[in-house]
């Protein structure tokens, strides 16, 4: 696996973090928005998934005809000039936290049936927008855009095409990252939620402070608690909502963790980093005992 210096610079990871999120915001991780705001009215398209080819290019699906008529986004036969908006949101059930946002301008243009056939028959196209595909009515676009701005925890960043699309061509299983971190949620004790996050603020593992607002509030089911905002390749983004005080620190893995053994063995690594973690006693439910965790 490659290898992400271990130390509390995390300029390196956080620079990934961004370029890894933004990939899997595109390849079809989030809830996207297009609108075609040259045309009359600024229509929005109704419906519609989206996800990145083989090349690493941006693809929508939808359909030609619904209830309501025919929309006319998908009724412009030439180029059109758009706006799509994708927002990404923590993988907790009990709260809704927005992890992300990407906003970009870009000009989408649709594809032909003998341009979809050619790509099913490469195999290029994403599992969900090939079954799209296959059905009648079915329109395929791409949507070509020069860069992008993602807005997270550390702020905005402006990301290159091109350098996502290379990226998007390396081995990064992003749905599955996706999937791991809604188990996460759910698995994850609050004690280690809290543990993975004072190890970060009080500098028993490296990582960073991605930001720190007040004037927040919130409600008392939230008061004190720790929330996975976002699981990636590269670390875990955690948040912390106390008072009128809301944290959000990202904890960074020590390797780059794709499959589900090294998802594992990340978090299990960011536990036994922390001194709390090892002297942390547990209670026996035996005898209603103390004994310190093993460091194993």
């Amino acid at each position: 696996m490659p290898q992400l210096p271990e130390c509390t610079d995390t300029t390196l990871p956080l620079s990934q973090r961004a370029t890894s999120m933004a990939h899997r915001m595109l390849a079809g991780s989030g809830v996207p928005a297009l609108v075609a705001y040259r045309l009359p009215g600024q229509p929005a398209l109704s419906s519609f998934a989206h996800g990145l080819t083989a090349d690493g290019d941006l693809v929508v699906a939808t359909f030609a005809a619904g209830t309501a008529g025919p929309d006319p986004i998908i009724a412009t036969a030439g180029p059109l000039e758009v706006r799509m908006d994708i927002t990404k949101y923590a993988p907790e059930t009990d709260v809704s936290i927005i992890s992300a946002s990407m906003h970009f301008l870009a000009e989408l243009r649709w594809l032909s049936h003998e341009d979809v056939s050619q790509l099913r028959h490469e195999g290029a196209l994403p599992g969900t927008i090939d079954e799209i595909a296959q059905l009648a009515g079915a329109r395929i676009g791409i949507v070509y855009a020069e860069s992008y701005l993602l807005r997270s925890g550390e702020g905005v960043t402006s990301l290159d095409a091109a350098e996502l699309a290379a990226f998007a061509q390396g081995p990064h299983a992003y749905s599955y990252v996706d999937d791991y971190g809604f188990q996460l949620a759910a698995q994850l004790p609050e004690i280690d939620r809290m543990l993975l996050y004072s190890g970060v603020t009080h500098d028993y593992l490296p990582g960073a402070v991605l930001s720190r607002m007040t004037g927040i509030g919130g409600c008392e089911h939230i008061e004190a608690r720790v929330f996975i905002v976002d699981l990636d390749i590269t670390g875990l983004t955690l948040m912390r909502v106390s008072g009128e005080v809301s944290t959000v620190v990202f904890a960074p893995f020590n390797d780059l963790a794709v499959t589900s053994e090294e998802l594992d063995a990340a978090i299990a690594g960011l536990l036994k980093r922390s001194p709390a973690f090892v002297h942390m006693p547990t209670r026996d439910a035996a005898d209603n005992s103390t004994t310190p965790r093993a460091n194993d």
